[in-house]
């Protein structure tokens, strides 16, 4: 559908649809929220019937999604507003269609748990029945939940994550499973007195390395499939799933049915970053920025240094000397690059010290100075324009859309004999 239509909604589809059909002369449509009322009115502008190319393509959506075996909901809402027992259901539903769709059992076991609170899930249904008078869908909604819930006791990841505490308060509990952030993560990790990687390639050695050097958390060694039935099936031991989360479907029913009831999982994200974290950098290719001055002299509305709204400040020398050299000292003055940025740095009259300084220190580092440009033609510049030069300075040019001679600049830097490079700028911008 997008590749047929790449800007259309998917909502879009289904009122051109409907309002194409014979003899419907009103189509009602659901709205939550202005962008989508928005939407409907340009489906309306003038509405569109659906092409004999669309409606392939749409029988097509038909066919893969009915294979799936999905519920038909369409998370609307209209279920919860009377349920006596406030249950996610459309949560609940779309967690089940998203196992049901890619296969994942794991990942649906995760999610669960994850992202619908305890006394919100499937098995506070008591089968009133008053969701399913209010299901667009005619969904048996209560049939399905009681389905959900039998399956999920079927597989549960075997930790008791509402026994989780917060500092110390056995009676705080969390609606969302610990494991989902690092320190939840970490606490779940101390609570057994032995601990296994599942895996034993460079970023699973990299998340041992991280929770016995930073974390004081013992390893007792990585297991893979051939290695699990060293693992001891009781209370005490955990594994840790280390691998990408696309391995999950084929280690999981492994573990489970091997009766490893201590399974702990990290988001594919923290996996990564924890790896990427560890993993010793060369400081040939490490980029450092240092911020000049906080504020800018220009507007745009998507900076993300959020430098219009920033109060006027400025580095300090002596704390960037202090700083520097240190970088220096175990970068052996080794760094790649440093970066010099605002805000503008250029509204910092010690810009030219700063330079002198950061060369001083790292003598092989590139050294490049980010501005907008607005100041550099100014006539009390001469001392910048002498460090840039002296100091091997590049001066990045970022080019926005505003009034600027910016062939002017381009010459100048020639003619100081200072590296210059111009940037095209792509932002919403206000002068």
């Amino acid at each position: 559908m997008k590749s047929e239509r790449p800007y259309d909604s998917i909502a879009s589809w289904a009122v051109r649809f409907a309002a194409g059909l014979p003899n419907v002369a009103v189509t009602l449509s659901g709205m939550s929220d202005i962008e989508q009322l928005g939407d409907n009115l340009s489906v309306f502008s003038p509405i569109v019937p659906l092409s004999d190319i669309e409606q392939s393509v749409l029988r097509e959506v038909v066919e893969i999604l009915s294979g799936y075996n999905t519920i038909p909901c369409t998370v609307c809402g209209y279920c919860v507003q009377d349920c006596p027992r406030n249950v996610d259901i459309p949560q609940i539903f779309k967690r089940y269609n998203d196992y049901r769709q890619f296969d994942n059992m794991a990942r649906f076991d995760i999610d669960y748990y994850a992202f619908v609170p305890e006394r919100r899930r499937a098995s506070n249904c008591v089968s009133c029945g008053e969701c399913v008078k209010k299901c667009p869908q005619s969904i048996d909604i209560p049939h399905e939940l009681k389905m959900i819930h039998n399956m999920v006791a079927g597989f549960s990841i075997g930790i008791d994550i509402e026994r989780l505490s917060v500092n110390g308060d056995s009676n705080t509990k969390y609606e969302h499973p610990l494991y989902y952030h690092l320190e939840g993560f970490l606490r779940l990790c101390r609570q057994y007195k032995k601990l296994y990687i599942y895996g034993g390639a460079e970023n699973q050695r990299l998340l041992a390395k991280y929770l016995e050097k930073c974390c004081g958390i013992t390893i007792q060694g990585f297991v893979q499939s051939e290695t699990l039935e060293s693992v001891p099936a009781n209370d005490c031991s955990a594994v840790i799933l280390g691998l990408s989360d696309k391995y999950y479907n084929e280690i999981y029913p492994n573990l489970r049915w091997l009766g490893i009831q201590n399974i702990i999982f990290l988001t594919e994200n923290a996996k990564q970053t924890i790896a990427r974290k560890m993993r010793v950098h060369e400081p040939e290719g490490t980029i450092i920025e240092v911020t000049l001055a906080n504020h800018c002299n220009l507007n745009c509305r998507s900076c993300d240094h959020f430098s219009p709204i920033a109060e006027p400040k400025f580095a300090d020398l002596a704390e960037f000397e202090s700083d520097v050299g240190r970088i220096a000292e175990l970068s052996e003055q080794r760094l790649g690059n440093l970066y010099l940025l605002g805000g503008e740095p250029l509204l910092n009259k010690d810009t030219p010290e700063f330079l002198r300084l950061a060369r001083h220190l790292l003598p092989n580092t590139e050294l490049c100075l980010f501005t907008n440009g607005l100041l550099l033609l100014n006539p009390d510049m001469d001392a910048f324009w002498e460090a840039c030069r002296e100091f091997d300075v590049i001066v990045q040019l970022t080019k926005y859309p505003i009034q600027l001679n910016f062939k002017a600049i381009e010459e100048k830097a020639r003619l100081e004999n200072v590296r210059f490079k111009v940037f095209q700028a792509h932002i919403n911008f206000q002068k």
